[in-house]
């Protein structure tokens, strides 16, 4: 019944509306005449003024009803347009963001092909620069990528360790300046490499796009390269590659016990390739637990058993972690520190200790130069326990900041814990 009632409802609006004025006309000429029926009319006598005030009312009665009812029409129609209007305009509004988009995708994907290709040139470059690199020393002569290994041999060689690591970090830096100036085709170098790394950070790619180009770059350098990219980043003529090489870790391949700031703990590894080569890859893979670690909130332990040592790292906040490093009384296959057997156990446990507080200092603040944390700003302790023939160390961040700031991108680092 509803629905009838309705559609008799909508079928009158609608006849109203076309029909309207002809149906308010007829109305006034069909009361006109009513209103004139049954009248003398006579032109010598007065005009009925109540009969025409009469029928002028009804006019203007009916006549309001039209008005509103026109008014209301009028309002409907101008709504009606302003809605369509708004429509209108917020379609050009969506049609001019679309043609925007379409315009930002088109002029990142020319700016894309751009930085594609200046990339590539600037490597291919790079690659040329380096095949011009030579030295003729008594073994020969090094040309390419021989020549980045020729003067790591002559610069972990030729370095004396002295009796303290921090002192043996200003004396790695020393070393270096003298093999810089002895081969200034080093400056070229590291200028084209400086220059690539300028480009992609100052693009307009995100940072995944960008990750993905550094890391091709990274695939090019050796580890020689890489440790002498290090030392020169040390230099005044390196100081501005620093944030390169701390936002992108350029150096995250760099072996940590190669640096010459450990060579004192080459001795009784000298001519053994081998076991020097299982404490460092001892040494990365504890850098490598530390940082899974402090990057995982749900985790507090990790553990790093190699050839029958035992290695726990204990997350006790977000600026404290505790080591423990226990020997073992039957040395395995494998051992990461079988090179060292020629020593006591006293002496082999005080060697290691201060082994591991140089890698601490070295993992959270020299390998990022200081800038994302100073090695004053670390509270480290460590000692031997000879009975249970364990290492005990704790690392505390005094300024606040979370330890895991030193893995972490210049670009991404987080405020200070309260």
């Amino acid at each position: 019944m509803k629905t009838i009632l309705k559609a008799l409802f909508h079928k009158s609006t609608s006849f109203l509306k076309k029909h309207i004025l002809p149906i308010a006309l007829i109305t006034v000429v069909l009361f006109a005449i009513l209103f004139a029926l049954h009248r003398e009319y006579d032109l010598a006598y007065p005009f009925d003024e109540d009969l025409f005030g009469n029928y002028g009312d009804f006019i203007g009665g009916l006549l309001s009803v039209v008005s509103i009812y026109l008014l209301v029409e009028t309002l409907k129609e101008q709504r009606a347009t302003s809605k369509e209007q708004r429509d209108f305009t917020e379609k050009q509004q969506v049609l001019i963001e679309k043609q925007q988009v379409l315009i930002e995708k088109q002029q990142k994907n020319a700016d894309g092909q751009q930085i594609n290709s200046l990339f590539f040139d600037l490597l291919k470059h790079l690659q040329r620069e380096v095949a011009d690199l030579n030295i003729t020393t008594e073994g020969g002569q090094y040309t390419n990528k021989d020549f980045f290994e020729e003067l790591r041999r002559e610069l972990q060689e030729s370095f004396t360790p002295t009796s303290a690591y921090k002192k043996d970090v200003n004396q790695a830096l020393r070393s270096y300046f003298e093999l810089y100036a002895k081969h200034p085709r080093l400056g070229s170098y590291f200028r084209i490499l400086y220059r690539i790394c300028e480009v992609i950070d100052q693009s307009t790619l995100d940072g995944i796009e960008k990750a993905k180009y550094i890391k091709i770059l990274r695939a090019q350098l050796t580890n020689s390269e890489l440790l002498l990219l290090r030392y020169n980043a040390q230099t005044p003529h390196g100081t501005k590659f620093k944030d390169y090489i701390n936002e992108y870790n350029l150096l995250k391949h760099l072996p940590i016990f190669e640096l010459l700031e450990f060579k004192r703990w080459w001795g009784p590894l000298e001519g053994n390739p081998v076991d020097r080569f299982r404490v460092s890859v001892f040494c990365d893979e504890f850098k490598h637990k530390i940082k899974e670690l402090l990057k995982d909130p749900e985790r507090s332990k990790s553990y790093l058993p190699r050839g029958g040592w035992k290695c726990r790292i204990t997350k006790c906040s977000d600026i404290r972690i505790e080591l423990q490093i226990i020997k073992p009384r039957n040395p395995l296959p494998y051992d990461p520190f079988s090179g060292f057997r020629t020593m006591d156990d006293m002496e082999l446990m005080e060697q290691l200790r201060m082994l591991f507080e140089s890698i601490l200092i070295e993992i959270f603040s020299y390998s990022n130069f200081g800038r994302k944390r100073s090695a004053e700003s670390l509270s480290i302790e460590c000692l031997v326990d000879h009975n249970t023939r364990a290492i005990y160390s704790s690392l505390e961040a005094t300024d606040g900041y979370p330890l895991y700031h030193s893995f972490q991108r210049l670009s991404e680092l987080q405020e200070p814990c309260s």
